[in-house]
C-alpha cells in the first residue's frame, strides 16, 4: 500500500502520504485522484495509469514492484488468503485512501463483505475473488485458454491475470496439464 502510494502520489501537492495504525484497521491516505481518469472498479482489474514512470521503473529494478497492474489485485488477494475483509478505496478532496482491515482478537472490528465460498476437502474452504471465479469459470468454458486470451477476454491487464493464475496454482485450486503454454486448465475445486 504503501509502494502503491509512493509510485502513484500527485507531487505536484506538496502534503505527505499519511500512515495510520489502528487497532482494526490500516489507513494510507495518499496526495492526488486517481490517475487520468483510471476509476477504483478500472485498477482493480489490473489496469493501471502510471503518473510517476521514473519512480516505477526504480521500484521495478528495485523489486519493489513486480509490473504495472499487478499491486491491487495482490491486496486483494492477501486480504482474501488471510481472511480479511476487502480493502476500502475512498477518494477524497484531492487524494486517495486505502484502508486495510485486520482481526482483533478473536472477533472482526467491522462486518466482513460475504464471498463465495467453495470446498476441495471437508476440512479446507477457500475464498475466492470475483476475478478468481471469472478466472476458473473461463478456464472450465475453454480449458486451453492462454493467459493473453483470459486478459482480453476480462478484460484485464495480462500481468494481473497471471498475478490471479500463479495464486491460483499456489493454492492448488488449478494446475496445467502438459505444456506450460499449450497444456490444458484443469480445475480442481
Amino acid at each position: 500500500m504503501i509502494a502503491n502510494a509512493v509510485l502513484h502520489r500527485s507531487y505536484l501537492d506538496s502534503s505527505s502520504i499519511q500512515v495510520s495504525i489502528y487497532d482494526d484497521r490500516v489507513e494510507v491516505d495518499s496526495p492526488g485522484m486517481l490517475y487520468d481518469g483510471l476509476r477504483v472498479e478500472d485498477a482493480l482489474t489490473g489496469k493501471s495509469k502510471c503518473r510517476n514512470k521514473a519512480i516505477a521503473e526504480a521500484f521495478y529494478y528495485m523489486k519493489i514492484i513486480e509490473g504495472w497492474g499487478t499491486g491491487l489485485p495482490r491486496l486483494y488477494s492477501q486480504c482474501k488468503a488471510m481472511n480479511l475483509p476487502e480493502p476500502k478505496f475512498v477518494e477524497f478532496g484531492d487524494g486517495i485512501k486505502v484502508t486495510v482491515y485486520r482481526k482483533t482478537g478473536s472477533e472482526w472490528v467491522i462486518e466482513t463483505t460475504q464471498s463465495t465460498q467453495f470446498s476441495t476437502r471437508s476440512d479446507e474452504k477457500h475464498s475466492l475473488s470475483d476475478t478468481e471465479i471469472k478466472i476458473i469459470d473461463a478456464m472450465k468454458a475453454n480449458s486451453s485458454v492462454s493467459q493473453s486470451q483470459l486478459a482480453r477476454q476480462l478484460e484485464m491487464n495480462v500481468n494481473a491475470v497471471k498475478y490471479y493464475v500463479r495464486s491460483l496454482s499456489k493454492r492448488k485450486l488449478i494446475a496445467r496439464q502438459g505444456n506450460n503454454r499449450s497444456g490444458e486448465w484443469i480445475v480442481l475445486i
